[in-house]
Order: C-alpha cells, then structure tokens, then sequence
C-alpha cells in the first residue's frame, strides 16, 4: 500500500517588483491631464498619486513549485485583501516554467490545471 502524497506548495522566491517613482508620477500628471484636469494637480494636491501608489504598489513576483495539486488548484487561491480595494487581490500575469526554467505558457489561468510544476505570478501586496 502506497502513501498518499500530500499537495504542497514551495515558495522559492518573492521578488520585489521596482518602480521607479519619478516616470510614475509623470504618468499620473499625464493621465490626469487627460481627465481634464490642472496639470499641477499632483504636485498641489498629493492625494490622487498617492493613493494610486498605495493600492497599486508594492508589487512581488512570487516564484513556486507546486506538488501533488488536487482539481480544485488555481493561481487565483493565491490572493489577499488590500485596504483600499473592495475585492481581494489575486495572483495575475502567469507564468509556468519547466525543471530547466524554460517558459512554457504565460497567459491568465495558464497554472491552473497544473498538479506539478513551478510557476511565477504577480501580486500586489
């Protein structure tokens, strides 16, 4: 008689996704601008820009191995709550990779039919 194998999920790395805080701010002023209003509006009123950096940065790529996963496995099951979102936060821009790191799929729910393999996925933390 066989043991049963047990699902896991091996966390290899977080990365920490950089940005770089000056060309966002520019692309704030521009998208703001578009919404018809003052192009000062960041530089006066900081609010929009940070809150935007709030809920949308940080950013971590997350790179798993994935073990004996049942049916019910998605990249969606990795998600959180964020304070200034109303719906959790899931895992998005898949990726799976085989045991010689080669990109083999990278599409939204590419993972999920996956029982054994390593993936990497963004997610807002």
């Amino acid at each position: 008689m066989s043991a049963t194998q047990h699902p896991t999920i091996d966390v290899l790395a977080v990365h920490r996704v950089p940005f770089r805080e000056r060309e966002l701010r520019t692309q704030l002023e521009t998208q703001l601008e578009q919404a018809c209003l003052a192009t000062n509006a960041i530089r006066d009123v900081p609010g929009p820009a940070d809150e935007f950096v709030d809920c949308y940065l940080p950013l971590v790529l997350m790179d798993v191995v994935v073990t004996n996963a049942d049916s019910q496995f998605t990249a969606g099951g990795f998600a959180q709550k964020m304070g200034c979102f109303d719906s959790p936060q899931f895992a998005y821009d898949e990726a799976v990779f085989s045991t010689e790191d080669r990109l083999l799929e990278r599409k939204q729910g590419c993972a999920d039919p996956l029982h054994n393999g390593r993936i990497m996925f963004d997610l807002h933390y």
